[in-house]
């Protein structure tokens, strides 16, 4: 119901329909978890072009958007409602790599 409600006043924003999206969820959502956003999705008219975690998706737009050729290496906060999340990410031109994601309360610790 929600996905549906968004896509309609996504629809009137745009004035025209939306057909596809690109997902944006929490790290620690598991494989279930991911499913069933896919599944309401579905219900909603909506084609699932694809899924990130919301740290992907802050830093994929921080790297298109940077016009600097230095490399960096930067940490992108999720201070969430019920844990922290740190990805660490180097950048170089419109490039970019994950290189750790860290998750506490939960204590795991994602390497690429």
């Amino acid at each position: 119901m929600i996905l549906k409600n968004i896509k309609k006043f996504g629809s009137a924003q745009a004035g025209s329909d939306i057909r596809d999206a690109v997902l944006t969820v929490p790290a620690h959502w598991g494989f279930k978890a991911r499913m069933a956003l896919v599944n309401a999705a579905s219900i909603a008219d909506l084609s699932v072009l694809g899924i990130l975690n919301e740290n992907s998706a802050a830093a994929i737009h921080f790297a298109i958007t940077r016009n600097d050729s230095e490399a960096i290496n930067i940490g992108f906060f999720n201070l969430g409602s019920h844990n922290l999340q740190i990805s660490i990410v180097s950048f170089q031109l419109c490039r970019y790599n994950f290189l750790e994601l860290l998750i506490w309360p939960k204590v795991k610790t994602l390497r690429a």
